[in-house]
């Protein structure tokens, strides 16, 4: 999985170089990009009941290139550094809290659909998205039973797929490659700077346990610029 990741990441890096270089030609596009996010997670631990995950800030950067397939279609592949957090609680007050913060590589490939008339300037893109899991952190807080002691438990998330009878230790740990969905609405500014509308959601549940759920998901808005035209 992570080499399949590599290497639609080499590609869609190639095929940005590429088409740089053929940027005088026309039809060709290199440019960077960074938002903000909305961000959470379908989740329950053990399949217990749980309150929805609060959905918490978290960001993106990253690169894309535009290949021209018609004159109001293009495809567009990216490369983004992608955060995404979450905290969920149990229903029964604050017996426990959990709070988690991951960092994946994602590759959206999209098709975007142009608008050349109405709202011109105006797009619409739609496609799946590898997404593989680099690390994180967390942080779970027991309120002990009765409300004498609260206890909090830190560490690492890793995404080597283990399960916890295996780890045997105090990390979390999650599969690696989550495929998903992602759709944007954007709007051209003028022919260097743009802003998007973007929504992704998770369709791997990332947990490596027979039961539980844990799927991220994210809304945002992301500011784009044309680094070579």
């Amino acid at each position: 999985m992570k080499k399949m990741m590599m290497s639609l990441a080499v590609l869609a890096l190639t095929a940005g170089v590429v088409n740089a270089q053929k940027s005088s030609k026309g039809g060709f596009n290199l440019g960077v990009q960074a938002g903000i996010l909305s961000t959470g997670a379908s989740f329950d631990n053990d399949g217990a009941e749980r309150s929805p995950a609060t959905r918490k800030v978290g960001f993106k950067v990253g690169v894309n290139t535009t290949v021209k397939l018609s004159p109001v279609l293009d495809f567009v592949p990216e490369i983004n550094y992608t955060n995404k957090k979450m905290k969920v609680s149990e229903p029964q007050g604050s017996l426990i809290s959990l709070d988690i913060n991951t960092n994946f590589l994602e590759i959206p490939l999209n098709i975007v659909f142009n608008a050349d008339k109405g709202i011109k300037g105006l797009s619409v893109g739609i496609g799946p998205v590898f997404s593989l899991g680099l690390g994180g952190s967390y942080s779970e807080t027991y309120v002990e039973y009765l409300g004498a002691t609260t206890l909090t438990k830190t560490g690492d998330v890793k995404f080597d797929g283990k399960k916890a009878s295996v780890a045997n230790d105090n990390n979390v740990h999650l599969k690696s490659l989550d495929i998903g969905f992602t759709a944007f609405v954007g709007y051209k500014i003028n022919k260097d700077f743009n802003v998007k509308w973007i929504t992704n959601t998770g369709f791997t549940n990332l947990t490596p346990e027979t039961v539980g759920t844990y799927k991220p998901n994210y809304v945002g808005l992301t500011v784009g610029y044309s680094i070579i035209k």
